[in-house]
Order: structure tokens, then sequence, then C-alpha cells
């Protein structure tokens, strides 16, 4: 018994182990092969062993499909060989099944991982298809590849767009522009009580975008209860490189323990007026419009959010940045609705130049208080402002140097500054450990306390090893910019460090010193889980003596993948304790809201403490339309029940077009109109008598609008300054039907709109065969020629207008073609030489009602040569 095992294990090895030619009956047949994701063709000819639903693959076939070219056969040593684009490949296929035929050798499917390098195979008996992934990339793909970046790629890497496809709107001295406006009540329950407080009636304000003196202008207001004029500027974009040119209210923006300044006057800075982010190892800050909100997300998550205020800063402190692979991005939603969106770089390379580039900004004017608040100036200044120009002394250093002269305001007053500062950048760049240093030299020029110490000193250092980050930071400040800080030192290093791909821990060391009276240490550690959605946080922070305070600990859970009734919700539950006196001192927080719906908002909170005093919640708003939220919420505190309701009304005029229905969130935003019609003479201009066109979509990125029964489309809320695809949807026409509008993309300027009229053009279809010289040439032998055989069809002057590649039986069909004259011609880039009885044809699309096929433009193979 023992025996007949060993003799069924090698009969089977024997099996596995060496081929042998297939003797049995087979069938030439098609199946669809996809190789790579790349390279697809429908009607691959093969030969079928259909006892075992096996397709046998013809190796010159396959070489000829992934252009492979000089490929040989050795059938005295079962060899194929030859070159596989640069590199040397030679196959034994005597391990495999094979079919010896005329002209190639036919491998089976399951043993092409034999002689080939493949990640995958699959073959699928039931739709007859194969998908290879090889482990290397096939000559069509570098090919393909190159042909893509000549036709798409410009020099500086992205995707080429030329200009005769894009609608450019003009700029104009004056347009009516967009107005929004706004009315948000949070008490309307009060409304009819008697003796209310006018402030308790809500609040009424605006916002108005239009184009005035060829720029960008823009301006808010506050009408009621109290009216007063908010941000107010014109703005010039795109006439220096990545700069705008800005007329009335700017934010000053210097070194951040600075803050900043709104002032009046004129300005050169980066063309979205906010400048950097700056990202410490507990903090990141920067700056954003007054009144407007930001918000701090973390890996998609919404981790932090601040209103700003007068002076355009805003901070988020310990916000426990975790590793390099977190993504934070910051969302800034302006006062008059526009959002913008900045993805925050863990290393900071924004600051660093190119070698030799110069980058500079300038603001001059006069003080601009906002809020009605202004403080007591200590000194007047009659002109504030600041210059920064920075250089790259290489590809990883750039210097920089600022001028300041403002008034820093402090306890209710304003204190006068004059300060010069020299920065140091420096990047190693794209290495495996990279370092980014920063140092900045800043000089009270001003000195208005007559002290000894005018000099600051700022460090900031972070190393990225692996998926860790160590950072340090310094701040010594001279005797003026301490005062005003409160304290003279700080000192900050932070490790963040991940465990595995889900788990990690920060650790954090802050030293504070209070002009040498003492020092204030702390230390906080962390360890965290982030997972599919799903974060756990626990933590807990000490200083290092008593007299500063109890150490604290937290957990913090989000959930971001909760569904209840097709709703998406974020769960969350956060609880902080001082450790010393948790009993008197430990908080618990619970929150569980919508996440992804913009119709209505639904949240749930409890709040709890060690004092046994809570309170629940129920908060509600629903949008009844585009322009009417209702808002309610409702409380239990254990004593006492508090409800309020509130009503949002939020609705953009256009003023040149007041009666036609808008969705604008933003008064900022363009639009564009136009209309749909048949183009019966193919002149691209709409003529008396021609038919417009009802129920056609059109798209502007990813927004659409439907041509009523006049054929007229309307399509709003389109953000400004970025080139938006423009295109008819295909299967809102007829298949015989196509656009004939050449714009393919269209850029527009903020509260106007564009203008495009679309024609509808009659298309019709070519069709024909390559022949062979033997008409009984079976389709697999055919292969290896048919597919190096393109056809293309050009405009008399040489534009390429279409290109194909036959089908393995030599048909071909090219669909959508526009009246005109063109030539057909043949392109072979195959091994060897072909001769064609006429291998180019003339042709006229004629004009017709419904459109035609053009039939039997066949072309006739008289000889091939091969190398």
């Amino acid at each position: 018994m023992k025996k007949k095992y060993i003799v069924i294990f090698f009969l089977f090895l024997s099996i596995i182990s060496f081929g042998k030619e297939f003797k049995g009956s087979y069938e030439e047949g098609y199946i669809e092969i996809n190789i790579n994701k790349k390279i697809k063709y429908s009607f691959f000819p093969v030969y079928m062993d259909y006892s075992q639903e096996e397709p046998y693959i013809g190796m010159m076939n396959f070489f000829a499909l992934i252009m492979a070219k000089g490929m040989k056969i050795d059938r005295k040593n079962k060899t194929i060989y030859g070159k596989m684009g640069y590199i040397d490949y030679k196959f034994y296929y005597g391990d495999t099944e094979y079919i010896d035929g005329e002209g190639d050798i036919y491998i089976r499917g399951t043993d092409l991982s034999q002689v080939f390098e493949f990640k995958e195979y699959n073959w699928s008996t039931e739709t007859y298809s194969m998908k290879i992934k090889t482990k290397f990339k096939t000559p069509s793909e570098i090919y393909l590849e190159e042909e893509k970046k000549i036709r798409e790629l410009g020099t500086d890497g992205k995707k080429e767009i030329k200009d005769e496809d894009v609608y450019y709107q003009k700029r104009k001295f004056f347009t009516p522009g967009a107005v929004r406006l706004r009315y948000i009540n949070n008490g309307v329950e009060d409304l009819w009580d008697e003796g209310i407080n006018d402030n308790n009636k809500g609040n009424a304000s605006v916002g108005y975008n239009t184009q005035m003196l060829y720029g960008d202008f823009t301006t808010t207001g506050f009408v009621y209860p109290d009216s007063s004029l908010g941000y107010t500027a014109l703005k010039y974009n795109e006439i220096l490189d990545n700069k705008s040119i800005i007329v009335g209210d700017v934010y000053m923006q210097t070194y951040d323990f600075l803050g900043s300044n709104t002032l009046t006057g004129i300005a050169v800075q980066d063309w979205n007026g906010t400048g950097d982010i700056e990202v410490g190892q507990t903090s990141i800050r920067g700056f954003a419009s007054y009144n407007s909100t930001v918000e701090l997300y973390r890996n998609g998550s919404l981790y932090r959010f601040a209103k700003i205020g007068k002076d355009g800063f805003y901070e988020f402190e310990n916000i426990n940045i975790q590793g390099y692979s977190d993504i934070y991005t910051i969302n800034i939603y302006n006062f008059d609705g526009s959002i913008e969106v900045r993805q925050v770089s863990m290393m900071s390379g924004n600051k660093i130049l190119k070698k030799n580039k110069i980058d500079y900004s300038f603001l001059v004017g006069t003080h601009t208080d906002m809020n009605g608040e202004e403080a007591i100036n200590i000194e007047e200044k009659e002109v504030e402002g600041n210059i920064k120009v920075s250089y790259g002394l290489t590809n990883n250093l750039t210097i920089g140097t600022e001028y300041i002269n403002n008034l820093t305001e402090e306890g209710g007053y304003n204190y006068p500054q004059e300060l010069i500062g020299l920065d140091l950048y420096y990047t190693t760049g794209a290495v495996k450990y990279p370092t980014y240093f920063q140092f900045s030299e800043v000089y009270d020029l001003k000195d208005y306390l007559r002290t000894e110490d005018l000099n600051t000193h700022i460090g900031k250092i972070r190393q990225r090893i692996g998926g860790n980050i160590l950072s340090l930071e310094g701040y010594m400040y001279g005797d003026f910019l301490s005062r005003l800080k409160g304290y003279e030192n700080r000192y900050l290093a932070n490790w963040s460090a991940g465990i595995n791909k889900y788990w990690g821990y920060n650790l954090t060391y802050d030293n504070i010193d209070y002009f040498g009276y003492y020092t204030k240490e702390t230390g906080s550690a962390e360890i965290y889980r982030n997972k599919g959605g799903i974060s756990h946080e626990l933590g807990i922070s000490s200083p290092f003596l008593e007299k500063y305070g109890d150490p604290e600990m937290y957990y913090h859970y989000s959930n971001n993948n909760i569904e209840i009734f097709k709703t998406n919700l974020n769960f969350i539950l956060k609880i902080n304790s001082d450790l010393e006196e948790f009993e008197d001192d430990t908080n618990l927080r619970i929150a569980l809201k919508t996440r992804e719906n913009r119709r209505q908002k639904i949240g749930i909170y409890a709040k709890y403490n060690s004092k046994n005093e809570y309170e629940v919640g129920l908060e509600v708003s629903y949008k009844i339309s585009n322009w009417l939220e209702i808002m309610g919420d409702s409380s239990y505190d254990g004593d006492k029940n508090s409800y309020s309701a509130g009503i949002e009304i939020e609705k953009t005029i256009i003023l040149e077009k007041p009666l036609t229905s808008n969705s604008n969130p933003y008064s900022s935003n363009s639009w564009m109109d136009g209309k749909v019609f048949m183009d019966n003479n193919n002149n691209g201009e709409y003529d008396s008598g021609e038919v417009l066109l009802e129920g056609i979509e059109v798209n502007v990125g990813r927004k659409k609008g439907v041509t009523d029964k006049d054929g007229a489309y309307f399509i709003d809320h389109i953000s400004s300054y970025e080139k938006k695809e423009f295109k008819i949807n295909l299967e809102s026409l007829d298949p015989m039907l196509q656009a004939g509008n050449n714009k393919k993309y269209i850029k527009l300027y903020p509260a106007t709109g564009g203008h495009i009229d679309i024609p509808i053009q009659i298309i019709s279809m070519i069709m024909g065969n390559v022949k062979f010289p033997q008409d009984n040439l079976d389709a697999v032998k055919k292969f290896p020629i048919i597919s190096q055989l393109y056809v293309k069809l050009k405009t008399l002057d040489g534009k390429l207008v279409k290109e194909q590649r036959l089908e393995s039986e030599g048909f071909y069909m090219l669909e959508d073609i526009l009246p005109g004259n063109y030539i057909l011609e043949m392109d072979y880039r195959g091994d060897g030489k072909i001769n064609f009885e006429e291998k180019s044809k003339k042709l006229e699309i004629k004009m017709d009602k419904y459109g035609s096929y053009y039939e039997d433009y066949d072309f006739k193979i008289i000889s091939y040569e091969k190398e």
C-alpha cells in the first residue's frame, strides 16, 4: 500500500513538473484579455480545449499585444527569446502543456506563470475573460505613458490645458454683482414678549461682491441691531505671480507672537490674502478674515474650531500631533460664505524657496478697528505696516528679513513697536530622515521701555525618523516682548512615535521661565489608537512641582462609522479628571451628532461631573430650503428645563438676474448660462429658426443644469479662479448627436457670470476592414499583424481627429465624426513591413439630417515582409 502511494506521488509530481505537447482536440475561439488594467482587448484569438474549457495563448500574439518586438521561437530547445523593452528575456516552455502551431507556440493559460513573471492570473470560464498582472512593465504600457506625457503634461508636471479649450471670462470695469442677506435669531420664542430688548431680536448682516475697476470688490456690513461696516477690500489677483494687490482692509501678518492687526491701506500679499499656516509641535496657528470660523480636521474628523476676532489670528494649542502620517486640514468659513481649505504640512516646507527664487510682501496703512472696542494708544501712529523679503540661497536653505512698524494690543493698550527680523529656514528635503530647521532673530528698534535686552531669539527643529517626529522649540524674548507675553523664555519638546500602523504615543515637555522668579515645568504622555474612523486617546499631564497644580488625566473616544436609518453619525466620549481631586473634579461628556446630512442635523448630548451635576440636551436643525433653516434645542439639568427655537435666513440675490432662482450659498460665487440648439448649418452660432433643445444636461465640474423649454440652462455655485470642466452629458443626447462647442473648460471671476451657447451637431460613423491576400487565414494567425494596425482619421492639414486599434478580425468603426473632409489612413507599429494597395483614402462626411454610416472603407494588404 505504501508503494502505491509513492507511485501515485511521483506520477502527480511528473504531471506538475514536466509539460508535453497537447494532442487533444481544440478549436479557434475568442476571449477578453486584460493585462495590468492598462491593455484590454475584447476579442483576443486563442485555441480552446473545450473539454477542459482551457485557453491556449499564442506567445507571438501575446507579445504583439504588449508591443514586445523581435521575440523568436527556438523549437529545438523549446525556448522563446528576445527583448522585452530594454530587458533580455528567455523562456523555456518545455515544462508547460502547449500546442505546437505553424507560426506560434500556444501555452495553456494555467501554465503561463511558468514562463512569465506574473503577480496574478485569473481565468473565468463563465465570462471567458482573462486578467493578468505582470511583475514587469510591458513595452505597450511604457509607450502609452510616454504618449500621455507628450499629449497631456506640461513642463511643470501638471496637466496641460490649452488656451483654445478654455472660456476665459473677461474682466469688467463694473458689474452689478451679488448680495448675500443674512438674519439669525436663536431665541424667536421671546420675540413677542413685552419689554424685550432689541438685542434679543436677532442680528441682520449683508455681504456684497462684485467686479469693480477690473478687480474683485468685497464688503460686509452689520445692519441690525447695530449698523457698522466690516471687512471691505478691492483685490487684484493674477497680476503678479501668486500675489494679490489689495486696496482696503488688510490683515497685517507678522511673527505669530505679535498676533495680527487690521490696517486700511494697500498691500501685496499671497493671492489668498491669508498667509502661511505655522505648525508648532503642540499648536497650529495662522490668519483668517475677521468674523470667520476656522475648523481643524485630523484624518477627516473635526478636531477643533475657533471664531476669528478682529486681529485675524487663530491658534489651536495642545493638539496632540500623533504622527507624520496624520493629515491635518484647515477649513476657513469666511463671512461672505466662501470656504478656503488648506492641508497642513507637518514639516513646514512651505517657507523653503527654490535656489535664486525671491518671495516678498508688503503692507502700509492706518489702524482699523472693526468691533468698536479700540484700545488706548500709548503713542499715535499715523502709518503702520511691514515688509518681508525671502531669498533661496539653495534649494534647501532660505534666508529672509522682515521690518515691522505697528501697534500691539495688550491689556487694553496699544503699544508702539518697531522691529526688524532675520530668518533662516533649512530642510534636508526628501531624504530618509528629513530635518526642518527655523531660526529667527528679532531686534527691537523702538526700545519703548528703554531696556537692556532688545533681542528675541526663536529656534525650531523637527526631525522625522520613519513615521516618528521629534520636535523642539525655543523662545527667548527681549525685555519688551517678554512683558507683552507674560514670561521670559519658553522651551518645548515633543516626541510623536508610531508603535505600528494603528497604535502610537506622544511625549511632551513644556518649560516656561517667569522672569527668573520661578519656572513652571509640565510633562504629558498620551497613547492613542486610530483605525477605520474609530479613535482612542488616553493621556496624562502633570507639573513637576506640586505647587503648580495637580496631575490630570483624559480619555477621548470618537467613532465616525455609526449609521442609523441610513444617516451617518459621529459619537464622541470625553472624560477629564484631576487625579488628586478626582471626586471633586471629574467631567464626562457624551455626544451623538449627524455627520453627513445636508438638510437636517440632529445632536444628542449629556454632561456629568463628580459633583452629581448633570445636563442632557437635544439640538435639531432642519433646512426647509436653500435659504431658510429652523433650529431648536432643549436641555434639562436636574433643576429646570430650558429650550429655545431659532431661525436662520440666508439668501443670495444675483443683481444682474434678480428674478432667476439660484442656490448660491455665497455672494462671491459665479454662474454660467446659455442655450442649447440644433446647429443645422454647422456654423457654430444660433440662427433664427434653429430648434432649441429641452432636457439637455450641461455640466460645470460637479455642478449641473438642465435646459428648459426655451433651451436655456443656468448653473450657479461655481467657485472662481479655477478651470472647471465644461461639457454636455452625452446620456441626455441622441447617440447620433454631439456638442459642437469647442470650449472644454471655463474660468470665471467672483460674483459674475459667463455665457456660452452650445451648438448640437449631427455625427456619422465610418466602418471598414483590412483584407489579407489569403482570405482563409484564421484570426489566430492574423493577430500578430492586426493587433499592431491602427486606423487614423485626420483633417486635410494633418491634424489627428480619431485613432483606433483594429479588432481581431481586422474590423474598425470610428464614431462621432462631424461633417467635413478627412483623410483615412493605416498605421502599422509591429515588426516587418506591410505593403497596402492603398494606404490612405480621402472621404467627405456630408451634412445629413440624421447622420449616416459610411461603410466599406476597406484596406487591402498586398504583401507582408518580416524583418
